[in-house]
């Protein structure tokens, strides 16, 4: 409900008849409430994430209908050593203006990197509905990644054989070829023995 209510004067008066000593604050104080409590959370969950080791990513969009309004949602999956849990939250929920290109949709999903404190060396991987335009955005930042680290801070290149090598191809893999290789599995007649 809209924090609007708190200055209804029957609201007020409803409160008061359940409690005569309450006295209800008012929208801008709920909100600052409100608000207050979200910065405290999202300080505390920073925290969890920056001792994540890595962190997965779920990126998806929708419109509504006749597309009046576009979103796009990023949210992540981690495990937190010391807490010994595995989290999932939703790290932001973009508004977008059309069209959703590779490049916008990108800026949404450097831009929640950058806000929650996490590195692209962090980024175990970005799980996506194979949607061209997100895979492009993908295949983007993963481009920017490996120019950005073409070279070390001392200026040597770095060696092969790391942690990251041929990890976009695993991003990228499509339904179509996981569903190519389950053919494979199954034999010419599509029977499967699992």
């Amino acid at each position: 409900m809209s924090t609007r209510l708190c200055d209804s004067i029957a609201f007020k008066k409803f409160c008061t008849s359940l409690e005569p000593k309450f006295k209800t604050p008012g929208a801008s104080r709920v909100n600052n409430l409100i608000g207050a409590k979200m910065d405290k959370a999202k300080q505390k969950l920073k925290d969890i994430i920056k001792e994540a080791r890595m962190v997965s990513l779920c990126v998806d969009g929708w419109s509504k209908r006749g597309l009046t309004a576009s979103f796009m949602g990023v949210p992540a999956c981690f495990y937190h050593p010391s807490g010994g849990q595995v989290h999932h939250a939703l790290l932001n929920l973009h508004w977008m203006e059309h069209p959703h290109i590779g490049e916008a949709i990108a800026r949404c999903i450097d831009q929640t990197l950058d806000e929650w404190g996490i590195g692209e060396d962090k980024v175990l991987l970005i799980v996506t509905d194979n949607d061209s335009n997100i895979v492009k955005a993908v295949r983007l930042l993963g481009d920017r990644s490996r120019e950005q680290s073409g070279k070390s801070a001392d200026g040597s290149q770095p060696q092969p054989g790391g942690a990251r090598d041929n990890q976009d191809e695993l991003w990228l893999q499509s339904e179509s070829e996981e569903s190519d290789m389950e053919d494979e599995e199954c034999g010419e007649l599509g029977e499967c023995d699992y």
